[in-house]
């Protein structure tokens, strides 16, 4: 979507949301379609392949790097990466829809921070906080889980200039975290601005 077509001035959103049918994907969806949004969902079709009749979707699979749907349509102003676990995802991902979308959203988690220090009276983390090293791997463990996130979430971290917001090839991108770690099982009082009003 560019300025200047016709849903773009009216004011319909057009998210693509990478995953959408499971966890945090399937919530930022629901959300974004009961806001008005126009949503695509990238997904293998494999998750609950019913679930949102209205959004349009498209087949591929980060394991394989299978991203070739993502060369139709005509683009989208925000693009959610909800399941970019491993560096070559997020990599792969982003240079797929490179001049395609306006923002591209990578959502983190806090699993990403060491708590190996915290007493549990730390409220808030946020991107001061100690975090843990990053994990040059693709076996996903317990142990591994933060660091390999991280390591994916500093990718797009390094062709930018903020800590949070930056560009890659031309496409502007924000890093959130999400509320609750799988793995450590913590909240965070980071939220996830994913609304269609705040992407």
């Amino acid at each position: 979507m560019r300025p200047g077509d016709a849903a773009h001035r009216v004011g319909i959103m057009r998210i693509l949301v990478l995953g959408g049918t499971s966890f945090i994907g399937r919530a930022i969806a629901e959300r974004a379609l009961a806001e008005g949004a126009e949503v695509t969902l990238f997904t293998r079709g494999l998750t609950n392949p019913d679930l949102f009749p209205q959004a349009a979707r498209l087949v591929g699979d980060r394991a394989s790097g299978s991203y070739g749907a993502l060369a139709s349509g005509s683009g989208w102003d925000a693009a959610v990466d909800v399941s970019g676990y491993v560096p070559r995802h997020v990599r792969q991902a982003a240079d797929a829809v490179s001049g395609r979308t306006g923002r591209y959203l990578f959502i983190s988690t806090v699993a990403v921070y060491d708590f190996s220090g915290d007493d549990g009276s730390t409220a808030v983390w946020n991107e001061n906080s100690p975090r843990v090293k990053p994990v040059r791997s693709e076996e996903i463990t317990s142990v591994t889980y933060g660091g390999i996130v991280r390591l994916s979430g500093g990718l797009l971290r390094w062709h930018g200039h903020l800590s949070g917001r930056g560009r890659w090839r031309g496409c502007s991108w924000t890093r959130r975290r999400t509320g609750v770690s799988a793995s450590r099982g913590r909240s965070s009082a980071i939220a996830c601005g994913c609304t269609t009003g705040s992407i």
